[in-house]
């Protein structure tokens, strides 16, 4: 076991390095997807002009339709014995999947990492055992809720380099999550929680603290991590798991689950073996989606301005002249209007309503409709 957590930091920090273009990919996909499509330089200028953004979220479209079939299939999973003496074995495995199936919280849970899965392009569960103290069999043995719990991906720092699809080759595992240091006394030995510094900010370089704002409370940022070491006496990986606090370890042990792993499921939608970087459904949608966006904006700039040619005298004053031009209910005293002519931008405006179109089609071909 690691005495101190400079390897963990370590480890989590080259990730992030390492795999910056796809947790960028996800922050801009998931921004997106809720609505969010546009870059801010652009709304600045949007409202100087004093202009409503115009977008259309062709990717929550998408998203509507896949999430709709998600919904309506019934999917169920068999477990079959390979030999005849595992029998008994198998038909327990399977009602308790069937039981966690059809667990309330399941179907929500299930639902939240396909949307983490469609939008970010990875998914992370997490199976839990709970003790129901409240329900007690013939023979003294308490009942268990088994159920699975999503977790967020922006959480989430795993080795870019295990390929297995049931992560069995990762090395590590590392969840992250801001918790009230108070808390932790509930959990941990007090003597190792008064050793956590609440001012500490070691992780500002890495991408947890991006969307962490909160300033008036003692916060800290808990990580969970899991790794495995190749022990010499056993002669087999041995799995690990610690709680730990920037300096500060507060809980570590050998893994003390029976089967050789990480009690995590990890799925992806595409992942690069060789560079670790993954993506979701949207990666090739993005950019035409940018495009219609911004031919939209074009679109209506175009629309909301009229161009015309002056000549010599045409009118008095030019800027009044404009400024009274572009009312909606406009009476302009001119010299001479003959010497005013309009520019028409028809061309333009059909242009732009062509990449829209092209754009919408593209995104029709890409997922298959």
């Amino acid at each position: 076991m690691y005495e101190t957590t400079r390897e963990f930091k370590n480890q989590i920090m080259d990730e992030s390095e390492r795999c910056r273009d796809s947790i960028e990919l996800e922050d801009k996909t998931d921004a997106m997807y809720h609505g969010d499509q546009l870059p801010p330089d652009v709304k600045i200028t949007i409202e100087e002009r004093g202009q409503p953004e115009q977008w259309e979220n062709n990717m929550k479209k998408v998203g509507a339709k896949i999430q709709g079939y998600m919904r309506n299939r019934n999917t169920e999973v068999k477990v079959k014995e390979r030999k005849r003496k595992d029998k008994p074995k198998a038909v327990i495995l399977q009602e308790i999947m069937r039981y966690i199936a059809n667990h309330s919280e399941y179907q929500s849970e299930k639902a939240d990492s396909e949307l983490e899965l469609q939008n970010k392009g990875r998914a992370i569960q997490a199976v839990f055992v709970k003790e129901r103290k409240d329900r007690i069999d013939e023979e003294g043995n308490t009942y268990k809720d088994v159920f699975l719990k999503n977790i967020p991906s922006e959480n989430c720092i795993l080795d870019s380099y295990a390929n297995e699809k049931d992560y069995s080759d990762g090395n590590y595992l590392h969840i992250l999550n801001y918790v009230l240091k108070d808390d932790l006394y509930m959990f941990f030995d007090e003597e190792q929680v008064d050793k956590i510094n609440t001012t500490s900010n070691w992780t500002q370089e890495n991408r947890y603290d991006r969307e962490h704002t909160s300033t008036t409370r003692e916060e800290v940022l808990l990580c969970e991590s899991w790794y495995r070491l190749y022990d010499r006496k056993k002669r087999k990986m041995v799995y690990y798991f610690c709680y730990w606090v920037d300096d500060v370890i507060l809980l570590q042990d050998e893994s003390p689950y029976d089967f050789e792993g990480y009690p995590y499921a990890v799925s992806y939608v595409t992942k690069n073996k060789k560079t670790g970087a993954w993506s979701g459904l949207f990666k090739d949608i993005i950019p035409i989606q940018d495009s219609i966006n911004y031919a939209k904006l074009r679109l209506y700039n175009i629309l909301g301005n009229v161009k015309l040619l002056l000549g010599p005298d045409a009118v008095e004053d030019v800027e009044e002249f404009r400024e009274e031009y572009n009312e909606d209910d406009a009476t302009v005293e001119v010299n001479d209007p003959n010497k005013i002519r309009e520019i028409s931008q028809n061309a333009k405006i059909n242009s732009l309503l062509l990449v829209i179109r092209d754009g919408r089609e593209q995104i029709k071909e890409l997922i298959g409709a």
